[in-house]
C-alpha cells in the first residue's frame, strides 16, 4: 500500500508542477523504500525558430554605380561591388528576436582572398561596415524583430566584387546563441 501511495504522489507532484510526459519512471523499493524519477526534459522554443526568412526574391545586382538607397550613394561613387538583395526576415513568434550576428559564406571561392563582404543593411539602416571574407562571423549592431512588425525587414549584402554567378549561405545568430542557416542561390 505504501509503495502505491509513494508512486501516486510523485505522478501527482509532477503534475503539479508542470511535467506533463515522463519519459522512464524507474521505482525500485528495498527496506528503505526509496523511488527513482527520471523526468526527460522538454524541447524549447529559441530566437531561430521565431525568425522566417524568405529568398524567393534573392538576386545579386551588379549597379555600376547606379545606386537603390540614397543611403549609400556616396559610397557606390567610388564602388564597383554587388548587392545580394531580396532577402526578407519576419518574427513569427510572440516574443521579440534579436539577430546579434551573421556569418556569410559564398562559393565558388575564386580569388576569395580578394573578395571581401563590405556593409550589411536592414531596411535602409547600415548594421555593419567592413571588409571581412566569405565565413568570417560578423558582430553587426543587433537588429530586433518584434512580432507585431506588419512589414518584413529586407536583408541586402555588399561586396567590394562582381557576385555574379556565386551561391550563398547565411548563418544569423541570434542573441540567445540559437542559429538559423539559410542558402540562396540567385537567379
Amino acid at each position: 500500500m505504501c509503495k502505491r501511495i509513494i508512486i501516486i504522489t510523485i505522478m501527482m507532484l509532477a503534475a503539479s508542477v508542470g511535467i506533463t510526459s515522463l519519459a522512464t519512471v524507474d521505482s525500485a523499493f528495498s527496506d528503505s523504500e526509496t523511488a527513482t524519477i527520471v523526468v526527460s526534459s522538454g524541447s524549447w522554443d529559441t530566437q531561430a525558430d521565431d525568425l522566417r526568412v524568405n529568398t524567393d526574391f534573392a538576386g545579386v545586382w551588379t549597379p555600376r554605380c547606379q545606386c537603390i538607397c540614397p543611403c549609400i550613394s556616396e559610397f557606390c561613387e567610388q564602388w564597383d561591388g554587388s548587392i545580394l538583395y531580396g532577402i526578407f526576415l519576419r518574427n513569427t513568434g510572440e516574443n521579440d528576436t534579436t539577430i546579434d550576428k551573421i556569418k556569410i559564406h559564398w562559393t565558388p571561392h575564386q580569388d576569395s582572398e580578394h573578395v571581401r563582404l563590405v556593409q550589411i543593411i536592414f531596411n535602409d539602416w547600415i548594421e555593419w561596415m567592413g571588409s571581412e571574407p566569405s565565413g568570417t562571423v560578423i558582430d553587426i549592431n543587433d537588429c530586433t524583430l518584434r512580432p507585431s512588425d506588419l512589414l518584413p525587414k529586407s536583408l541586402f549584402i555588399l561586396f567590394d566584387s562582381d557576385m555574379q554567378e556565386k551561391d550563398f549561405i547565411i548563418v544569423f545568430i541570434m542573441s540567445d546563441g540559437s542559429s538559423k542557416s539559410v542558402g540562396i542561390t540567385p537567379a
